[in-house]
């Protein structure tokens, strides 16, 4: 395989399916369209039709199961810098990837993709005495980075980043940041744009309506910006899980994905 790089990346765009069939994909138009920092590996620099996708948190299988190509650079791939930045995974976007990439890893895992049902999005509750919501700015964004949600801000390519082309909402007690629902991508398809969902809660601030309360304000800036809100979690997280129904998604499937760590292959 082959790394594509800017200004040929839209040449991997065929590979992304719509997000009626498949869920992160605002992650992988992110790179795409140069938003987010990643890399890109094609079959053909012309004319791919297998790809592998990272940005600084998640890597996608696309296009046609190649294990012939990709087996090969797996090692190169683990040894990288900018892998072992973050722990991700491989994820197996088009489903025939995960047959294909089984022999070769030691540890799977699955990830469930959800679609956006607003007609069941919830009442947000009155925040409790203290509590009150803020849309995020550069400030926000930077303190963001440097607790709550790192990875969200790192993905992003720093706050600055973050606060010219992505948005979220905060909940601040008193002038300490304790929520945050922000759209970790942004991008799609014409027509199809997505906000992905990141949500955190400071654990000492937990159980007081803060995450739902932020949420059901970073929908409303998903339809004024006539985007549509996406989630996805790992298969083991029961809260997420719980959260997204609450919140009004419906789980459409699952896919399976492989652990990309230094010991991560068989």
């Amino acid at each position: 395989m082959h790394e594509l790089t800017a200004p040929h990346l839209d040449r991997l765009r065929r590979l992304v399916p719509s997000h009626r069939s498949a869920g992160h994909m605002a992650t992988v138009h992110a790179v795409i369209d140069g938003l987010q920092p990643g890399n890109v590996f094609v079959d053909d620099l012309r004319s791919p039709r297998s790809a592998l996708v990272f940005n600084q948190s998640f890597g996608f299988a696309l296009g046609e199961a190649r294990p012939e190509l990709a087996a090969p650079m797996l090692a190169l791939l683990l040894a990288q810098p900018w892998m072992s930045a973050q722990a991700t995974a491989l994820w197996c976007t088009a489903p025939a990837w995960g047959p294909a990439l089984r022999p070769f890893f030691r540890e799977e895992r699955s990830r469930d993709e959800f679609h956006f049902e607003p007609t069941r999005v919830p009442v947000a509750p009155r925040l409790p005495e203290g509590y009150r919501l803020q849309p995020l700015d550069e400030d926000l964004a930077t303190r963001l980075g440097n607790g709550l949600d790192a990875w969200v801000v790192r993905t992003w390519g720093g706050p600055a980043r973050l606060v010219k082309l992505g948005f979220g909402m905060i909940v601040l007690c008193g002038e300490t940041l304790v929520t945050s629902c922000t759209a970790c991508a942004l991008c799609g398809h014409p027509g199809e744009v997505e906000a992905e969902i990141a949500i955190a809660t400071d654990p000492a601030h937990r159980q007081k309506g803060l995450a739902l309360a932020a949420a059901v304000a970073f929908f409303e800036q998903c339809r004024e910006r006539a985007v549509t809100p996406a989630w996805t979690c790992d298969s083991r997280n029961l809260p997420s899980q719980r959260a997204a129904v609450r919140l009004g998604f419906q789980e459409f499937r699952k896919i399976v994905g492989f652990r990309m760590r230094p010991d991560a292959l068989a």
